[in-house]
């Protein structure tokens, strides 16, 4: 397990593999109306995609031993030389305790993410939150949706 900053409870947090017996837990996070919105449906579809993923990685934090968020990464490639974030599910009774700060910051740290060093993220429109979170953090819009790809694309490299 690898170490994540600590949130605003002051809490270490830690990071590992997406397993199976997390799935259950996360599941249950669907019942809120928002987030089953945002990045449902959460299904058994999802769960073997997640499992077999060779092209990705789907990450599990843990504060305390309990699962508090889970973060989406696609790997980055010579045709695509960023690392992805796919999704990012914080607890929907932990929401707004710095979480979701704290695992985008782990997940810029992480031994296995540091070249290449640029980040890229896809938002929907109909997400204004996580569009304001991406540029509270730092990140720039570098694409704003068009017909051929409906998200917004935000950037982020150590230089800025």
């Amino acid at each position: 397990m690898l170490r994540f900053p600590q949130d605003r409870s002051g809490d270490a947090m830690e990071c590992r593999p997406f397993v199976q017996s997390d799935f259950a837990e996360y599941r249950r996070w669907f019942e809120d109306e928002p987030l089953n919105e945002q990045l449902g449906p959460m299904d058994e579809d999802w769960l073997a995609h997640v499992m077999a993923d060779q092209e990705g990685q789907q990450l599990s934090v843990l504060r305390g031993g309990e699962l508090v968020a889970v973060g989406g990464v696609c790997n980055a490639t010579a045709e695509c030389p960023f690392w992805t974030i796919t999704d990012i599910a914080v607890h929907p009774d932990l929401r707004q305790q710095g979480i979701g700060h704290c695992v985008v910051a782990g997940l810029l740290a992480l031994p296995q993410f540091r070249q290449p060093v640029r980040w890229q993220a896809h938002v929907m429109p109909d997400n204004p939150a996580a569009r304001r979170f991406f540029v509270g953090l730092g990140w720039h819009c570098v694409a704003e949706p068009k017909v051929e790809d409906e998200m917004y694309s935000y950037a982020w490299s150590p230089a800025g």
